[in-house]
């Protein structure tokens, strides 16, 4: 249910600050039905299941790990929790902003801000990925729903 929240939120900021607009052909280009089918998967589906894992799954938790090692110096650890979801979050955004080169459009930073950090508070608090991957995947489920609207 958390994981619904974070989506629901994270989407009804998005879409005041940078609505959706667009038709739901056009992220995907020139496609016939099936090719949109698949996109649609991907985009719903696979990439936020792959992303989460690897994102929230491998990475924060293992610089949360490294963070509160017994090793001095040792962070708390909330604060260790704080920078692995900074750090991650960073990287998740940098990755959904390099097809846009220089000019990256407000709403191509805002979205994968919200649900960086949305997902990670969740994987940081559950200590489970699972309701981060629910909110990832219905706010690009929204996203998609709201261009065939």
């Amino acid at each position: 249910m958390l994981g619904v929240l974070v989506a629901l939120v994270a989407r009804a900021v998005v879409e005041i600050v940078t609505p959706t607009r667009g038709s739901p052909l056009s992220p995907f280009g020139d496609t016939d039905a099936d090719q949109l089918a698949v996109s649609i998967v991907a985009v719903v589906l696979f990439a936020p299941i792959i992303e989460e894992l690897f994102f929230r799954g491998a990475v924060q938790r293992a610089l949360q790990a490294l963070l509160t090692r017994p090793a001095r110096p040792r962070l708390p650890s909330r604060a260790a929790a704080a920078v692995a979801i900074g750090v991650t979050t960073i990287a998740f955004v940098g990755l959904h902003a390099v097809p846009y080169g220089g000019a990256v459009p407000l709403g191509a930073v805002l979205a994968p801000l919200l649900v960086g950090v949305g997902a990670g508070v969740l994987t940081a608090a559950t200590g489970r990925i699972a309701a981060g991957v629910v909110a990832h995947v219905l706010f690009n489920a929204a996203g998609i729903a709201l261009l065939l609207v």
